[in-house]
């Protein structure tokens, strides 16, 4: 009885495994051409929008007229108004100080350092009694000043950024204190 399980088992596993075939009919017929791209369609629509350009390029007219208004003068005057109109009012600029005591020499030797490390700092020794200053650059805003004193830092542990004022419309004297 089990041999005849066995066998019946194994002749349903094969009859599982055989490959369907399904009745086909030789009549059959698909119409794919409505799927299928017009290229000849494309083509007299490609031409036809390319006369439409070159019929739109032709109408509009590029005219060129000659300047004969010159502004500067109209420039000139704004500047001068707003000059006219700050010149009582004060602007914040920000310098780094590197030193600050009283020695003049200490005071040179640091700005002889800071010129070979930092040539476009512009360093300037200014003394006002009885102290005697190192400062670097002169920026107008606090961004600039911060990245030039992170370079500064490295060799100057002491440097600080100063912020002073600026009093505008008024040409700075060489030499004055910051």
């Amino acid at each position: 009885m089990r041999n005849i399980y066995t066998l019946f088992g194994f002749l349903l596993l094969i009859a599982a495994c055989s490959p369907k075939t399904t009745p086909s009919s030789s009549n059959y017929q698909e119409d794919l051409s409505v799927y299928r791209p017009d290229y000849v369609q494309l083509k007299a629509e490609q031409k036809a929008n390319r006369e439409k350009e070159e019929v739109r390029k032709q109408t509009t007219t590029s005219t060129t007229f000659p300047v004969t208004n010159d502004i500067t003068t109209g420039v000139e005057n704004q500047l001068a108004h707003f000059a006219e109109a700050n010149a009582g009012s004060n602007a914040t600029k920000y310098t780094i100080q590197v030193y600050s005591g009283t020695s003049r020499e200490e005071a040179n030797e640091i700005k002889e350092r800071v010129y070979e490390d930092f040539p476009s700092g512009n360093p300037k020794v200014t003394y006002k009694q009885p102290t005697y200053r190192v400062r670097v650059g002169d920026f107008y805003n606090r961004v600039d000043a911060y990245l030039t004193y992170e370079k500064l830092r490295r060799s100057f542990r002491r440097a600080i950024v100063v912020p002073y004022k600026v009093q505008l419309g008024e040409k700075k004297t060489e030499g004055a204190d910051y």
